[in-house]
């Protein structure tokens, strides 16, 4: 099965959790809490294809080590988030959509985030638009469901991960 169905299943079942919590009403911030599942989905969906893999540059500004790793004043340095995002030490199965692996046992939504987790970089330079951004591709994706919950749409794609 192609990584585009695998999607279009986890997302479809997005709407069955939409409809007992908000029915067809615009969604609004407060009901992130309510569909959890659909946060879960929407985390997913930014640590499996993470719109920005590589964090913004930066330079050493003295001779330092990283681990075992020397590095010269003046080096360019970047944070492979997509290496990390993906990584099997991290994650379990990282090449598998799971929503779930944002979602405790009860189905509730895990407000803490994995160490791993890092598709807005990390430190003092994650983006601050993280919260907005997170949101948005919320209340976009909620909506988006309600709306063509009554449409058939497929997905095709050659890739198979």
């Amino acid at each position: 099965m192609n990584r585009a169905l695998k999607l279009r299943k986890h997302y479809f079942n997005g709407y069955y959790y939409i409809l007992p919590e908000i029915g067809d009403r615009v969604p609004v911030i407060q009901d992130k809490s309510k569909l959890c599942y659909n946060m879960a989905f929407v985390m997913e969906m930014l640590r499996f294809r993470n719109p920005t893999p590589l964090s913004v540059f930066h330079k050493a500004l003295v001779d330092c080590k990283l681990g075992p790793f020397n590095i010269p004043k003046n080096t360019q340095v970047v944070l492979h988030q997509a290496g990390i995002l993906m990584n099997e030490q991290y994650w379990c199965e990282p090449n598998q959509f799971k929503p779930e692996r944002f979602l405790d046992k009860h189905g509730q939504f895990l407000d803490t985030k994995h160490s791993a987790y890092i598709p807005f970089s990390c430190g003092r330079r994650i983006c601050p638009g993280e919260q907005l951004a997170i949101t948005d591709l919320f209340l976009s994706l909620v909506r988006f469901i309600q709306l063509t919950s009554s449409y058939r749409i497929e997905f095709y794609n050659e890739h198979v991960i």
